[in-house]
């Protein structure tokens, strides 16, 4: 497993799929090139894994503000 960074180095605001998804028109896409569009899939997908991982870290622990912002 990968190691555990640091709490006190966290920022401790909550942060939803929303706020780190990078979405573009279909004329965007159309500009990128096929290694701009597997990064962006990656980084999504990058995204995708970490938002579950957090979410599921709080489940576990028995957090009742899952999900909640502001």
């Amino acid at each position: 497993p990968a190691p555990r960074p640091d709490p006190a180095l966290c920022p401790q605001v909550p942060v939803t799929f929303k706020d780190v998804f990078v979405d573009f028109s279909r004329d965007e896409w159309a500009l990128l090139d096929d290694e701009q569009k597997e990064l962006h899939r990656s980084v999504m997908q990058s995204n995708c894994e970490l938002l579950l991982h957090v979410a599921s870290e709080f489940i576990r622990h028995g957090e009742s503000d899952v999900g909640r912002k502001g």
